[in-house]
């Protein structure tokens, strides 16, 4: 009889416990990588299924994309400082982004698909060199300087 009343316990503790885990994963996941600093012309963030006009102090997360129009460019600085812009008619996508303001640590993964794009890297390429990488069609760039900038057709 004494079991079968810690069971419920036992369980009700658990899902609790479990409960608390997921939440606080699900924060640190919607967690912004950054902010857009700077917008001219159309820019959109493509989170998932939504379309959001890219405005200045708006989020971006890990998973979004940013895609511009003829007419547009944008520029996001990282938690980390690091800043990146894109130009007219340019797609990138934050495939991943993770970092820890007390240690530096962390990784990013940065796709450009299309257009122009440029960057100044952070305390996260301070620290680590090797955590940050940009891939395009073509090529995968290891970051390991401060400055540079792209064009992919």
């Amino acid at each position: 009889m004494l079991k079968r009343l810690h069971q419920p316990l036992f369980l009700l503790a658990m899902l609790t416990a479990l409960s608390g885990f997921l939440s606080s994963t699900a924060v640190r996941a919607a967690e912004p990588a950054g902010t857009i600093k700077v917008v001219t012309g159309s820019a959109d963030i493509l989170r998932g299924d939504e379309v959001i006009a890219a405005a200045p102090g708006a989020p971006v997360l890990a998973q979004d994309r940013l895609r511009t129009g003829p007419d547009g460019s944008v520029g996001i600085t990282f938690k980390d400082d690091t800043r990146i812009s894109s130009g007219p008619n340019s797609t990138v996508a934050i495939d991943k982004y993770a970092f820890d303001g007390t240690t530096h640590v962390g990784e990013m993964l940065i796709s450009v698909l299309k257009g122009t794009f440029s960057m100044v890297s952070g305390m996260l390429v301070k620290h680590s060199p090797e955590a940050a990488t940009i891939k395009t069609p073509t090529a995968t760039i290891g970051v390991r300087g401060t400055e540079f900038a792209i064009e992919v057709d």
